[in-house]
């Protein structure tokens, strides 16, 4: 793992907001970043679930799968707080970057890479691109204006497409079938079964999810920021996804591979950058490491929302996240489990945070109640109030501390096994030169010495 500032050239303007950088640092964006940012802990990140789910619902009403989805969030004090714990394993730093959108600005750079999990498993990642020679930045606000114009034009050879089937009439038509041809081969080519139909945008679905994604980009070039136009955004739209094996999964994003196996938002993106002379650079980054069968749902679920990813938000994704199943067998899963609660420090220590932040507002609410003990109406109902939420924070308490015990257990046993096996290789040596003194060099094979991985 590598771990540094990320973003260590950008600092957030002031009052915090959006600025020519980072321009979709508004609304939800700017909730969670500054929950993030004015705490040690995610406690507060995580109150904001509730929020979430709701955004995914009202913003994924046109997607697919969005209201499972959301409510899945909801339903995450019921299931043993499964979506806050894997919050709680998310390296910080790049949790910035994912709230942010920096993640191919931090990624590309060796001096801003943020640590992150291997992809050796499953889990959920995030996919991001910038500009070729750009160190990790993507556009400017007239190269966006450029591909807003390329995608209108796409979307608009849809529309001939619908009526000429392949087979243009006009000469309108032809420049428009001419020009959707040049997009869909700019990486891969397509389906040879299907020449004649649009490869990106081929229903009235899809030219909708284009059309959710051009708002987004119109958002980014917001006249009202200051700054010239030709400033370079750090910020870039994300795609989540998830796989059980991530380190297949995350080469398909490449453009090198023909983009034959992404979705229709992110390979549309990519081609008609190179169409207009911009080399797309792609980063994809595991962000969590899942080790139960249920929690890989979860996990893009939660990354979804933190990166703002869908195609209503701001991102690439075109269906509600959550709906892929983990297969994976014990043994992958036991050794994801001991990977995470064991080798890597990341969530004991951001569990330990959050209970310290717990106590702090433990103690706040005896406080509280000492004072709504005068005849105060207004007092009893605020404590009222403090007290739902003080519930909420002993059944956190009570989840984090019994996964902080089990982490240290596992490490306990690990230290065991590692005495253990210590212990074993002296104790062969030692026979080994028993059976030298008594038989003689001669009789005995030479045993190599063991290597670190072998001990």
């Amino acid at each position: 793992m590598t771990s540094s500032n990320p973003v260590s050239n950008w600092v957030p303007p002031d009052p915090l907001g959006p600025d020519k950088r980072v321009p979709l640092m508004r609304g939800r964006r700017l909730e969670m970043f500054k929950a993030l940012e004015d705490h040690d802990s995610y406690y507060e990140l995580s109150l904001m679930f509730s929020a979430l789910a709701g955004d995914l619902q009202q913003l994924g009403a046109n997607l697919p799968g969005s209201s499972s989805a959301a409510l899945k969030i909801r339903q995450d004090k019921t299931n043993k707080r499964a979506m806050c714990i894997l919050l709680h394993s998310i390296l910080k730093d790049l949790l910035r970057s994912v709230i942010l959108g920096t993640v191919a600005f931090d990624m590309i750079s060796p001096t801003r890479k943020p640590a992150h999990y291997a992809a050796d498993g499953p889990g959920a990642y995030v996919a991001a691109m910038a500009i070729d020679g750009r160190d990790g930045k993507w556009l400017n606000r007239d190269e966006i204006r450029d591909l807003i114009k390329t995608l209108n034009m796409y979307v608009k050879a849809y529309e001939a497409w619908k009526i000429h089937k392949g087979k243009p009439d006009n000469a309108e038509a032809r420049d428009l079938d001419k020009f959707a041809r040049e997009i869909d081969t700019q990486y891969g080519s397509r389906y040879a079964e299907q020449p004649d139909e649009m490869r990106f945008v081929n229903h009235d679905d899809a030219t909708a999810k284009t059309q959710f994604f051009m708002n987004s980009l119109i958002q980014r070039c917001d006249p009202s920021l200051p700054g010239p136009d030709q400033i370079y955004q750090i910020a870039s739209p994300l795609y989540v996804g998830c796989s059980e094996s991530m380190n297949v999964s995350i080469t398909k994003y490449q453009p090198s591979t023909g983009l034959r196996l992404v979705n229709k938002p992110w390979g549309l993106v990519c081609c008609a950058l190179k169409y207009m002379g911009k080399h797309p650079t792609v980063v994809v980054t595991p962000v969590i490491r899942t080790w139960q069968r249920t929690d890989l749902p979860l996990a893009e679920i939660l990354v979804t929302m933190l990166g703002s990813s869908l195609v209503t938000q701001d991102g690439f994704n075109g269906h509600g996240p959550g709906t892929t199943n983990d297969t994976s067998t014990q043994s992958v899963l036991s050794e994801a489990e001991r990977y995470v609660l064991a080798l890597e420090p990341h969530l004991k220590n951001n569990i330990e945070a959050s209970l310290r932040e717990m106590a702090e507002r433990k103690t706040y609410f005896e406080r509280m109640e000492v004072v709504a003990r005068f005849p105060d109406t207004d007092a009893e109902s605020a404590l009222g109030d403090l007290r739902k939420l003080e519930h909420e924070i002993y059944a956190i308490d009570d989840q984090c501390a019994a996964l902080v015990r089990k982490l240290e257990a596992d490490r306990a046993e690990m230290e065991a096994q590692t005495k253990a096996a210590e212990r074993y290789v002296k104790l062969l040596r030692e026979v080994n030169q028993v059976f030298r003194i008594f038989f003689g060099p001669e009789q005995v094979k030479e045993e190599p010495t063991p290597t670190d991985e072998e001990e």
